[in-house]
């Protein structure tokens, strides 16, 4: 390391990153359903009262009529699992490895554990984003740095697009 260089402690190791976690984010994730900012008055309406549903911290009233929100909502269960499988994981890979050889296990696991992540989230789309990556990857090997491989990845990009209607 240059001379001069500051070594940085690992984020999630600082004391600091964790003050601040609970100083600031904390209390910002407490009031994500109330960004609506409910007032007392709405509350006491009976109407407005009916469209709100209980929340699963300590039984506070959230508006879950939102599509995005409630989505996230349903699945934070299912993403906190995947995040301590992969963390989980990770350690694992770290701690059975040699030195020698980690960087490239931890490589393998990142790929694979993305692209089952990908996969997960795609479905079947999965294979038809890994042909265009390919397709792309050797497009641009092919090509090199001549004039038409920018017109040529961007020809593939368009033809590939699936419009919306």
């Amino acid at each position: 390391m240059p001379a001069g260089m500051a070594t940085l402690a690992p984020i999630l190791k600082d004391a600091e990153m964790a003050l601040y976690f609970c100083i600031v984010m904390w209390p910002m994730f407490q009031n994500i359903p109330y960004m609506a900012a409910l007032s007392e008055a709405q509350l006491g309406n009976d109407e407005f009262r009916a469209l709100l549903s209980p929340g699963w911290l300590w039984g506070r009233l959230q508006d879950l009529r939102d599509l995005q929100w409630r989505t996230m909502r349903g699945n934070f269960p299912t993403l906190v699992g995947i995040m301590s499988v992969f963390v989980g994981g990770s350690t694992l890979v770290k701690a059975l490895s040699s030195p020698s050889r980690r960087a490239q296990a931890l490589l393998w696991y990142y790929c694979a554990m993305g692209s089952a992540f990908a996969a997960y989230l795609h479905g079947g789309g999965t294979v038809v984003i890994a042909l265009l990556l390919g397709l792309n990857f050797f497009l641009t090997r092919l090509l090199g740095r001549t004039r038409a491989m920018p017109a040529a990845v961007w020809g593939i990009g368009r033809a590939s697009r699936r419009e919306r209607g």
